[in-house]
């Protein structure tokens, strides 16, 4: 694989007024990026090495995706598909407590 074959990712750091100042970042450098679910200043840091990219960005679109399902539904019984399966279900029987003795099969 050549050095043209390889594709660059662009790795998102957030910065603030004083960073920007105190490292001598151009203002023309910074643009606005989404870090999680909220968009803020941010300069992108250029990488060919996927596996730096994806440790990376792993646990940003984890907390994106978390913050997405906590935002679907405020109210579950407005909507069905509000709630899951296993939640409308309740907690799994045990054998105990079936009338019978035996768990449900």
């Amino acid at each position: 694989m050549t050095k043209k074959d390889k594709k660059t990712y662009l790795i998102p750091m957030e910065v603030t007024r004083e960073t920007i100042e105190g490292y001598g970042i151009k203002k023309q450098d910074v643009v606005p990026a989404k870090i999680g679910n909220k968009i803020v200043s941010a300069i992108m840091i250029p990488t060919d090495d996927e596996e730096l990219y994806l440790s990376y960005m792993r646990p940003i679109w984890a907390e994106m995706k978390r913050e997405e399902r906590s935002r679907r539904c405020i109210v579950a019984s407005q909507t069905a598909s509000c709630s899951t399966p296993s939640a409308a279900a309740g907690p799994p029987s045990s054998p105990a407590s079936s009338p019978t003795g035996f768990a449900s099969q």
